[in-house]
């Protein structure tokens, strides 16, 4: 009986002695580094990481804050998805850019006449005097005219308090508010 006993504890032992390591990243003066299993530094490659994509140049670590091809790497060095980059494209769920770039302060797309669905309701849109990208809305039922400001997503907008959002997508204008959600369609 000692005896199993005895085998059974040097089974345990050394079975909890095998290490098994898990990739980690690791800081040095070249920026984030990720050291592999078998003690070697990811280089030059894209590697999934937590269901996240980073791709990693020569010696230098994950890349942050630039293009890498058709996809953009953020401040994390994590590639963007379904998200605006700092220069106004668009990336995709794939994390491949869309389209061309959008310029936040060009508004000719949102300016005109939007008709309220189901409604006779007109709201006139028009560029906000000496500020680039903010807009005017009138009102013609009560000639009300505020300001919305652009947000940091190109097409969102919000009223100077931030309590009602606007969002221009082609000739489809959503005004989100608390009590719910009113659509109005491009006339003119």
């Amino acid at each position: 009986m000692k005896k199993r006993i005895w085998l059974l504890t040097l089974g345990l032992v050394i079975m909890m002695s095998t290490c098994a390591f898990a990739g980690e990243w690791v800081e040095d003066i070249c920026g984030m580094m990720y050291l592999e299993d078998d003690g070697t530094f990811t280089a030059a490659t894209w590697k999934e990481i937590d269901g996240k994509w980073y791709f990693f140049g020569g010696d230098w670590g994950a890349m942050t804050n630039q293009w890498v091809g058709q996809y953009y790497l953020g401040e994390d060095g994590a590639m963007l998805t379904n998200a605006y980059t700092p220069d106004g494209y668009y990336v995709g769920a794939d994390g491949a850019r869309v389209g061309n770039p959008v310029d936040p302060a060009d508004t000719s797309a949102y300016v005109g006449v939007w008709k309220k669905n189901d409604s006779p309701i007109l709201v006139y849109v028009t560029d906000w005097p000496g500020e680039a990208g903010s807009l005017s809305l009138e009102n013609d039922t009560n000639g009300t005219t505020f300001k919305i400001i652009p947000t940091n997503n190109p097409g969102f907008f919000t009223d100077v308090l931030g309590d009602v959002y606007y969002l221009f997508s082609g000739d489809i204008l959503t005004e989100v508010n608390a009590q719910n959600n009113v659509r109005f369609t491009k006339v003119g």
